[in-house]
């Protein structure tokens, strides 16, 4: 890709452009006219109305700024769109746009399972056509016929069967990348500038290409709402329990530091956590976070609360459940003696990679882990009474079903 374009616009008519404009793409311009045996036309009233329609169509289109992509022009919100990573998805259907999803990596694991509890919502994935196997199916790409693919530009490279190469025959071919997905992490570790945005921030870029910003700003207010309201009920630090996200199979923790940057320890944040691993070690972690531990580190950490990693979606896979995970480690010689063990606290976390609703779902949930007494325990999935719920789950499923 070219470092010094800043924009993924496509200036040649595509096979695309062929498509949508109905084959009327003269010599990279979109010219108005007829063709045939009738009366011919006035070439100076022709071109004149021409020259109109041109200046209506400069009038609708509209061009999103988003990093590490540049700028992308739209003449109308994406109509079929493929995503590799799920956020994208969650947020085409948090902005009204989930018809809009035609492909996805994995159709199966998208996990609409938090939204699904709210009143009056139902998330519809019949439809969505998978273009990974082993590897990104280029022809499957092409056959999909997207018009926006919201995908990193700088992360796809890092894909099974895409290079390059293959991205910018893409940009080319089909549609542009629409995506920045190491704001996730704050990890991208290339040499290309990159810009991380809050949450809300990277919303707001999806909601000016959706054209749906006023979803973005009454979400956005729901979610201050909810920060204002656990922000006021926070014990004092040394009265917080410390607490620690790992995803443990087969007999090992994966960790997960919640101190770092970026939007998947968004909640922690939110909830004023303190870190087990940190008060542990300090800036001396004797481990490499994302790798595994074996039980007698987690025991010398010994957390007072324990998160599985994904685990509120584990019911969407089948023969997986949270309630295995914590009876095999409380039957271990060494799991059984963990502080979060011995005390029921061993809790189902959410994947980071979703939209804006489920990290509502996540500051709820971590802000009753941690703090029970505050604002209540947690009693299962779908099963908190509405006097103990955090944020209003009546106004999201409008805003989701457009009532805003």
């Amino acid at each position: 890709m070219n470092d010094n374009d800043d924009t993924i616009r496509r200036e040649a008519p595509t096979r695309r452009d062929y498509v949508k404009y109905g084959g009327t793409v003269v010599g990279g311009g979109l010219l108005a006219g007829c063709t045939g045996d009738g009366p011919e036309s006035d070439d100076s009233t022709s071109n004149e109305s021409s020259s109109e329609e041109s200046d209506a169509a400069d009038d609708e289109r509209y061009t999103v700024d988003l990093s590490p992509v540049g700028k992308v022009e739209f003449d109308a919100p994406p109509k079929r769109v493929v995503a590799f990573d799920r956020q994208w998805i969650h947020i085409a259907y948090e902005l009204g746009h989930g018809d809009a999803v035609v492909g996805a990596a994995r159709p199966d694991s998208l996990w609409f399972t938090l939204h699904e509890t709210l009143p009056g919502v139902s998330i519809d994935l019949d439809g969505i056509e998978s273009f990974y196997g082993d590897q990104i199916d280029k022809e499957v790409l092409y056959e999909i016929d997207p018009d926006l693919i919201a995908v990193d530009p700088l992360r796809a490279p890092t894909l099974e069967g895409l290079d390059e190469s293959d991205i910018e025959e893409l940009e080319r071919n089909v549609a542009p990348f629409f995506a920045n997905r190491y704001s996730w992490t704050e990890g991208y570790d290339g040499d290309e500038t990159y810009t991380y945005y809050t949450l809300f921030d990277l919303y707001e870029k999806f909601g000016e290409a959706f054209e749906a910003q006023d979803r973005v700003a009454a979400l956005r207010e729901v979610d201050e709402d909810l920060t204002e309201t656990i922000h006021s009920d926070l014990p004092p630090e040394e009265e917080r329990p410390t607490v620690m996200q790992v995803g443990y199979y087969d007999g090992e923790f994966y960790t997960y530091d919640i101190e770092d940057g970026g939007i998947h320890t968004r909640h922690y944040r939110e909830v004023g956590a303190r870190s087990a691993i940190r008060e542990t070690y300090g800036d001396d972690v004797p481990f490499e976070f994302g790798t595994a531990v074996d039980f007698e580190t987690l025991l010398e950490i010994d957390p007072d609360v324990l998160i599985q990693a994904s685990s509120l979606f584990y019911g969407d896979v089948e023969g997986v459940s949270h309630e295995d995970t914590v009876e095999e480690v409380s039957e271990h010689e060494v799991g059984s003696e963990l502080t979060a063990i011995q005390n029921d606290a061993y809790y189902p976390g959410g994947t980071p990679y979703a939209g804006p609703v489920a990290y509502l779902f996540y500051s709820e949930l971590t802000a009753k882990y941690l703090y029970p007494e505050t604002f209540g325990e947690f009693p299962g999935l779908g099963e908190i009474p509405e006097e103990e719920q955090l944020f209003d789950r009546q106004r999201v499923a409008d805003i989701i079903n457009g009532d805003i």
